[in-house]
């Protein structure tokens, strides 16, 4: 296990666990081994592990211990997990090597299914509809081969695309970014990209939870390819719905 992997829980300068933008570093935590996604939306933090049948494990959210863990019927090849933060409460799961994405149960019982045919998909995120790049709940699928992210319905009609901000995006989820060869988080204005910070190694992909209806504040997570678990938070210090405009904070 990487000794950096110990989790540990940094105070910016503003406040304890952020309340500036950009989001800051604060903590880490080792990630189950072989965990390849990872799926937050102000609720359950998930990893999945691609293996035979593919396993997904429910980690609290601050000290990154395993809470539980499910099986999914599912082939080989699972890239992505999201977690939908509506009245249904399902995870969605994406396969790069079938390009099929799934709908389950938030316990692992399979759904339905839908093939998606832009390429093979990497991470996957949800939105609920606050987020540019169309309208309406949705997910975000991250194709590294063509770096590009499709906004598609939850049953897998097109909304949208846009490039990604390097050349191989692997993750996507509520502005937030990861490229497959640059340690960076990336922000997302409507498809024009800013650094907000290092990472301390290449990313496989990232999670982000927004409370759009509270106080605006914003955890990300990136799985890094080191085996490690990096958590960022902050705070947009706008009103919720307007969200995108914190772009002008920090130009």
């Amino acid at each position: 296990m990487n000794v950096r992997c110990l989790f540990a829980v940094m105070l910016v300068a503003a406040g304890a666990w952020g309340e500036a933008w950009p989001p800051s570093f604060a903590g880490m935590a080792p990630a189950p081994a072989g965990s390849v996604g990872v799926g937050y939306e102000n609720g359950p933090l998930y990893t999945l592990v691609d293996r035979v049948p593919p396993l997904v494990f429910r980690l609290d959210e601050r000290s990154g211990s395993v809470l539980s863990s499910f099986t999914l019927p599912l082939p080989l090849g699972v890239r992505g997990i999201t977690y939908a933060d509506d009245a249904n409460q399902n995870i969605y799961v994406s396969n790069s090597l079938n390009s099929y994405i799934y709908r389950l149960t938030s316990t692992g019982s399979l759904l339905s299914s839908f093939y998606f045919p832009y390429g093979p998909p990497y991470s996957i995120g949800f939105t609920a509809g606050f987020e540019g790049h169309g309208s309406g709940v949705g997910l975000f699928v991250a194709c590294r081969d063509s770096n590009r992210i499709y906004r598609i319905t939850t049953g897998g009609s097109l909304v949208a695309s846009f490039a990604g901000p390097a050349a191989s995006v692997t993750g996507y989820d509520e502005w937030f970014c990861v490229d497959d060869n640059s340690p960076n988080l990336y922000w997302d204005y409507f498809g024009n990209w800013q650094e907000i910070a290092p990472l301390p190694t290449l990313p496989y992909a990232v999670a982000t939870g927004i409370d759009y209806i509270m106080d605006s504040g914003v955890t990300t997570y990136v799985l890094g390819r080191d085996g490690c678990l990096y958590r960022y938070t902050g705070s947009t210090a706008v009103a919720p719905m307007s969200l995108g405009r914190v772009k002008t904070l920090f130009r």
